[in-house]
């Protein structure tokens, strides 16, 4: 809409001015004039304005004074929610939003909120703050409470947006509707060329400014986020005239994200402290199904369903559980546990597809009960929430959805086919076995070996009587043929025989035919006399 004033206004400006340049009454160019003014000023006024997008997606809060310890207003709050339950409305949530800074149902995360608001409180100049998480562990609803104690610091500008809801087009409309908010919300005209000048100017005054992005990674989906831009980023939270830090939440580090997105070369994920966000402690699961339930309901909690058999310690899990549990303990009807089944399906579906070969290979291994020794990612999936400190799973029914899955049967099925493979090996004969069972269970071999063995050591003993030289060249070349036989032997102990079974069956055929050979030439000179045969001239 305004877009198209604003097109209407230039259109009629240049209308104007053509008509001043031919008119040459001065009473009819004052007026002329006059109009072009008003124009102008009215164009002015819709570039200040903000666009349609950035007034619903981009959200401006300015701090104001709360004297009050962030403990004592964290308690103060939690009070507060509860005081909002009322007997017989389920307070637990039926979707996946984000939750309200006032819902009852959120519980836990004090010691998150106090970190990330101690760095903030009091600081010199905005810190930079990463905060991580799985899908779907709560990121947002922390991201709302934290700008609501956020908020209570005074002359604290948080420019917050979910990623997700605004994507501007170019770098330029990233800054051009981070400055129209501001200047609404300061009641200002655009008075500053560029956003990094109202930042200084207002930093003169005291403010500090705190650019909130919630789903950071879907931000570096936009075209325009690449390194040079990611760089004048961090040189803004750099540079002390501006005071602005940012706060981020996402699925994965910074770090990882600019190795996805090739853009470790701004050093952007550097200037940030990393805050990861897990499962609920149990105290706080406590409230979730005890406090809770009893301050909406005078309905006992169906015992027949195990809660922490399917959702853990894992929030969401536990509001969508526990809201159908209130609802079928208020029509006093049985849960259907398929249903719940399918619920948790969802949540563990997202968890799963996210992981990576190495991360699905180790959860396989825990799910089926077995020992890992990857020491690193066992920590990594502890530290997300998938994996608890004795490293079991988080929850058993996401135990058996691992175990449904393709990859784990696929690595079932190559296990196996390693374990045929190996008893194949075993109940194959290697090339030594063939060797042994020949001169040992067949009788003709070992009595042929044993009968030209005697020979051939009589022909050499006669060999030693009659010209040394010839005796030893017949032993060298004896000691080769068995050289090769047990060198091969022992090489073929841990290689199926096979083919190369055929290689030792002649080995011993010339074996055993040098030994005839020796003993026919030097007893009976059949075929020729050796010694005739050695010392004949080539």
């Amino acid at each position: 809409m305004n877009e198209d004033n604003k097109r209407l206004l230039l259109e009629k400006i240049v209308s104007l001015e053509k008509a001043l340049i031919l008119e040459t009454d001065p009473a009819e160019r004052f007026k002329l004039n006059h109009q072009i003014k008003g124009c102008k000023q009215q164009l002015l006024e819709l570039n200040s304005a903000i666009d349609d997008n950035p007034s619903i997606d981009i959200k401006i809060t300015i701090g104001t004074a709360d004297t009050r310890p962030i403990k004592q207003q964290i308690e103060a709050d939690k009070k507060a929610r509860l005081d909002t339950l009322r007997k017989g409305q389920n307070p637990y949530p039926s979707s996946y939003n984000a939750l309200p800074v006032q819902s009852p149902v959120f519980v836990g995360r004090d010691e998150e909120i106090t970190n990330i608001y101690a760095r903030y409180n009091k600081a010199d100049k905005p810190a930079c703050i990463s905060i991580i998480g799985e899908r779907r562990i709560g990121k947002t609803s922390l991201l709302n409470q934290i700008i609501h104690y956020l908020s209570r610091l005074e002359k604290l500008v948080l420019i917050s947006f979910s990623a997700q809801a605004w994507k501007p087009n170019t770098e330029n409309d990233f800054f051009a509707g981070l400055q129209r908010c501001l200047y609404s919300n300061f009641k200002e005209n655009n008075s500053q060329p560029c956003f990094s000048n109202f930042l200084n100017e207002k930093a003169k005054h005291g403010y500090q400014f705190l650019l909130v992005i919630d789903e950071f990674e879907a931000f570096c989906e936009n075209t325009f986020v690449n390194a040079q831009f990611l760089g004048k980023l961090r040189a803004l939270s750099e540079n002390d005239d501006y005071k602005l830090g940012y706060l981020l939440s996402s699925k994965v580090s910074l770090s990882d994200l600019a190795t996805q997105h090739k853009t470790e070369s701004s050093s952007f994920h550097n200037v940030f402290y990393s805050q990861v966000i897990s499962l609920l402690k149990t105290q706080n699961v406590q409230i979730l199904t005890q406090t809770i339930w009893q301050h909406s309901t005078d309905k006992p909690l169906p015992n027949e369903v195990n809660i922490q058999q399917y959702a853990g310690e894992h929030p969401l899990l536990l509001q969508l559980i526990l809201r159908q549990l209130w609802q079928d303990a208020d029509a006093e009807s049985a849960t259907n546990e398929n249903q719940l089944k399918i619920q948790c399906n969802e949540i563990f579906k997202g968890l799963w597809e996210r992981r990576t070969e190495a991360e699905k290979n180790l959860l396989i291994l825990i799910a089926r009960r077995e020992k890992s020794g990857n020491s690193y990612l066992i920590g990594e999936l502890q530290q997300r929430g998938l994996l608890l400190l004795n490293n079991q799973l988080f929850s058993s029914q996401f135990s058996i959805f691992i175990l449904e899955q393709p990859e784990a049967t696929q690595t079932m099925q190559k296990e196996t086919e390693v374990e045929i493979s190996k008893e194949k090996e075993k109940t194959m004969k290697t090339a030594l076995t063939v060797l042994h069972e020949a001169i040992t269970q067949v009788p003709a071999v070992k009595y042929a070996l044993g009968i030209v063995g005697i020979a051939a050591a009589v022909a050499i003993i006669q060999l030693f009587l009659k010209d040394l030289r010839i005796a030893l060249i017949s032993v060298m070349l004896m000691l080769i043929f068995m050289g090769f036989l047990f060198l091969f032997a022992k090489l073929g102990d841990t290689i199926p025989a096979k083919a190369k079974n055929v290689f030792i069956w002649f080995i011993l055929l010339l074996f055993i035919t040098s030994c005839v050979f020796l003993t026919t030439s030097v007893f009976f000179d059949i075929p020729m006399p050796l010694k005739t045969l050695m010392l004949k001239p080539l």
